[in-house]
């Protein structure tokens, strides 16, 4: 519930930014709002013990990701948000699109170690590895290098992600 609450606040934050930003952008906006609706959908079946809806709610959503990502295949932000969904449909079935966004933010962030974009990225998908304290040290990183809206953006998902733990 959590992770689908920071969804939705971040399509809320990110919708004024949309008229802004290039057609390539758009897509991935507009695929994840769609995403949103479909998930919040796959949620309600899980909650009213539907496992298999949701379970094929989240495939359309995966190929609809699929299919952004053949024209767009150097977006880690949509590999790492497929990855989380095949999580939810399938456990294990993300761990190959986490493994490839750590490999490829750590090459950057090798390069340049102050973009916090790549280190929240990459904290990203160390914790959707479940590797929770190389999450947590990037996401203090990125906190500390970043400001404004990234600033709040990885405090909350670093909250989130502590919050979690403690559930489990």
């Amino acid at each position: 519930m959590l992770r689908f609450a920071l969804l939705v606040i971040s399509c809320v934050i990110a919708a004024p930014a949309l008229a802004q930003q290039p057609v390539q952008a758009k897509s991935a906006a507009l695929i994840g709002i769609q995403a949103l609706g479909k998930q919040a959908k796959a949620t309600q079946f899980d909650l009213a013990g539907k496992p298999d809806e949701a379970r094929k709610l989240r495939q359309e959503v995966i190929a609809d990701y699929d299919a952004y990502l053949a024209q767009n295949p150097n977006d880690l932000s949509i590999i790492t948000t497929r990855a989380s969904i095949k999580e939810q449909a399938q456990p294990g079935s993300g761990k190959a699109d986490f493994e490839y966004v750590v490999a490829v933010t750590s090459k950057d962030i090798a390069d340049n170690p102050n973009n916090y974009g790549s280190i929240g990225q990459r904290a990203e998908a160390y914790e959707g590895l479940k590797l929770y304290e190389n999450a947590k040290n990037d996401y203090n990183t990125a906190i500390s290098l970043s400001s404004g809206d990234d600033k709040r953006r990885y405090a909350t998902k670093l909250g989130i992600m502590e919050l979690d733990a403690k559930g489990k």
